[in-house]
């Protein structure tokens, strides 16, 4: 009898640190209600092997346990049944902060396989077609201030975090059998010259989101790969918006700004909106607001620091430690079982699941002590709806008609973050490829896991997944 082939385009939804299948269940749903399983050429693939504090062991781990996760998918879901078969030809990825860079690790192993199609491999299975990241840190994760919370996170994260905190904070890699170059990870995935990277400019589309303000785990210029952040000081910062046309503007009746059209509107909150970061200007304030505002900050973070010290010592620090020295035994498990091939990452059996409930209850439990303990709001951030409604009529600097606002390297009025060489040498490669890149705007703290909509909630996180898989959903039309 003959087999009727049907070609499927599998889509990968990647959680992040401390994060479970759970996290992406808004994307997840939202392409289901536009792609319905079963009845439409699109399957979706949401790894579970990083979930809990696995998510712990590093972003080559971490990929590598993707791909096992995805030849299995592919492996199970191709056989035939009732006369028909699917065969997986085409490949898109979406990772959601540290899952942006397990993923960009995975899909660099993916081409090393030769199971990518591109034009070096014409024989690849599966074409890559669009790779999306959310609040994603390309470039690490290290904060630049000389300020108690930039000092407590810089330690706190080199440290608690396990191989992932290490690879965030861009640490060298340890040289053993398993590991030949001594590079910190992040510096390799952004090699113009290596697997990752190759791999990475092998999609037909790119696409970023990055939260403006009020994300504490991933700043602005790290997820949107720009030497620059003129969201900074927003009381003192000039931010010019640009408009899209062809997305939905929301509920909201009122016009609007000219140059803004939101996205997403709620009320008179702007939720949405791209940034032209060539029209975008620095207000220099006088050296009293400066210093004032410096000091409030301080006071702000001090006072929160001595309230949550006993959540910081009791939840975090303690967990953590011993779930980075667990992660370190797990890695160097994992590595053999690996080169043996006698990994099996997707296994489960009553004991795992009964062990990785707990494991994901504590995770999420440190999750939100963390998010506690960092979510101060600045008193800048506290002026930014001001700074973006009052001054979006009047522009400066060049124009630029970059789609996408790719190669952000030089922004006229700006100050410098004070990032590391290698940080920029990060943020220059990748910013050779072709981006959309979109700024998202969130006036709520923890806008981090609203990005995606974490918690799966109606709001405002929940109209811009919407909003992107109206843009995917253009893409693949377009194929």
């Amino acid at each position: 009898m003959d087999t009727d082939l049907t070609e499927q385009h599998l889509i990968v939804l990647v959680h992040g640190l401390w994060g479970n299948p759970g996290h992406m269940e808004c994307i997840k749903q939202s392409l289901e209600a536009k792609y319905p399983p079963g009845k439409s050429s699109i399957d979706l693939l949401v790894p579970k092997s990083n979930k809990g504090f696995a998510s712990y062991d590093g972003v080559k781990i971490g990929g590598m346990r993707i791909v096992e996760e995805i030849e299995e998918f592919i492996k199970v879901n191709s056989q035939p049944s009732n006369g028909k078969q699917k065969v997986y030809t085409k490949i898109s990825v979406v990772g959601y902060s540290l899952g942006g860079l397990w993923s960009r690790y995975a899909i660099g192993l993916l081409l090393q396989k030769g199971l990518l199609k591109t034009p070096d491999n014409p024989d690849g299975k599966l074409e890559p077609v669009a790779f999306t990241t959310f609040a994603s840190p390309h470039a690490g994760t290290s904060f630049h201030q000389n300020t108690l919370r930039s000092n407590v996170s810089n330690a706190l994260g080199k440290t608690m975090l396990g191989q992932s905190g290490m690879d965030l904070f861009l640490q060298p890699v340890t040289i053993d059998e398993n590991n030949k170059d001594p590079r910190p990870v992040l510096e390799q995935l952004a090699d113009p010259n290596g697997v990752f990277y190759k791999a990475l400019a092998a999609f037909k589309h790119r696409m970023l989101f990055s939260n403006t303000i009020n994300d504490r785990t991933v700043p602005f210029y790290t997820s949107y790969l720009s030497v620059k952040d003129p969201f900074k000081q927003h009381g003192y910062t000039h931010v010019v918006h640009k408009p899209h046309p062809d997305l939905d503007a929301g509920s909201d009746d009122s016009e609007g700004e000219e140059g803004l059209q939101p996205l997403v509107s709620t009320s008179s909150t702007k939720t949405y909106a791209e940034v032209d970061l060539f029209k975008s200007s620095y207000k220099v304030p006088d050296s009293q607001t400066k210093s004032n505002s410096i000091r409030w900050e301080e006071l702000q973070f001090r006072i929160v620091f001595i309230l949550f010290s006993p959540i910081l010592l009791t939840v975090f620090i303690p967990v953590s430690s011993i779930s980075s020295l667990i992660s370190y035994h797990r890695i160097k498990t994992y590595e053999v079982q690996y080169k043996e091939n006698k990994s099996k990452t997707t296994e489960v059996t009553k004991h795992n699941r009964r062990r990785d409930s707990i494991s994901e209850g504590v995770a999420e439990i440190t999750a939100h002590a963390v998010d506690d303990f960092f979510g101060t709001r600045n008193p800048e951030e506290e002026s930014v709806s001001e700074a973006d409604e009052t001054d979006d009529n009047t522009q400066s600097g060049d124009v630029s008609d970059q789609k996408g606002l790719c190669n952000v390297v030089e922004t006229p009025g700006l100050p410098d973050l004070g990032l590391s060489p290698l940080e920029v040498k990060i943020i220059e490669n990748l910013n050779r490829l072709e981006w959309e890149k979109h700024a998202v705007q969130f006036k709520r703290l923890h806008s981090h896991a609203e990005i995606v909509n974490r918690r799966n909630k109606p709001g405002q996180g929940e109209e811009v997944v919407r909003n992107w898989v109206k843009m995917m959903d253009e893409k693949f039309a377009a194929l």
